[in-house]
């Protein structure tokens, strides 16, 4: 009996230090975190695609990014308890930063955000080419709105970064966005020019 008792009291042991040990590595890695979740529309309501979202502490400088998917839906999640500015930033929208939101453990903060049209933006040049044929006698408009240089825009916009819109009255408007990077000022509005002009052959050209 005492031979039995000698080798399950080591096994005994052994088997609680390996129980102990599981619960000290549980307890020594539970961290509490929250997420952030929300989606990101513009002035009409529609989701904005593939907008960016970025999440800094504002104590820490913690950072968490995000891309929104194709209906402007974003998660953040494993995010620090702790104050947080958030930036959206999208193509054709102006950037916008909310402050202070506020991310408690285990919780799940609701952050929608929506976004205003950007100067620089399919939106805003297909506008100007509609309004352009409401105001006037012509068949045919085009308009260009981008950023030509030397430096961005103050909606961050990068240089050459062009939005081409051809209309004709009755008629399909045509769109087009130019990347032409930073060629130079000058280098930027000719080939915008020549662009716009092609835009609007293929827009003259549609079939009555």
């Amino acid at each position: 009996m005492s031979k039995i008792k000698s080798i399950f009291s080591p096994l005994f042991f052994l088997a609680l230090s390996f129980l102990m040990l599981g619960y000290a590595r549980e307890a020594g890695a539970q961290v509490l975190y929250g997420s952030v979740s929300g989606t990101i529309a513009d002035q009409s309501g529609a989701g904005v695609p593939r907008a960016h979202v970025t999440m800094t502490n504002r104590g820490t400088g913690v950072v968490r990014e995000a891309e929104a998917d194709e209906n402007g839906y974003y998660r953040i999640t494993d995010v620090p308890p702790g104050n947080y500015d958030l930036r959206v930033t999208a193509t054709g929208f102006k950037p916008l930063t909310q402050t202070n939101l506020t991310v408690a453990a285990n919780t799940v903060k609701d952050a929608d955000v929506q976004l205003q049209v950007g100067a620089v933006s399919e939106q805003v040049a297909r506008a100007m080419a509609k309004g352009a044929l409401e105001r006037s006698p012509a068949d045919l408009a085009v308009a260009v709105t981008g950023v030509a240089g030397p430096t961005p825009d103050p909606d961050g916009n990068p240089v050459g970064l062009v939005h081409i819109v051809a209309a004709r009255r009755s008629r399909a408007t045509m769109h087009v966005q130019k990347r032409y990077g930073d060629l130079g000022r000058d280098t930027v509005l000719e080939q915008t020019m020549v662009d716009a002009l092609l835009l609007l052959e293929r827009v003259a050209s549609q079939d009555d």
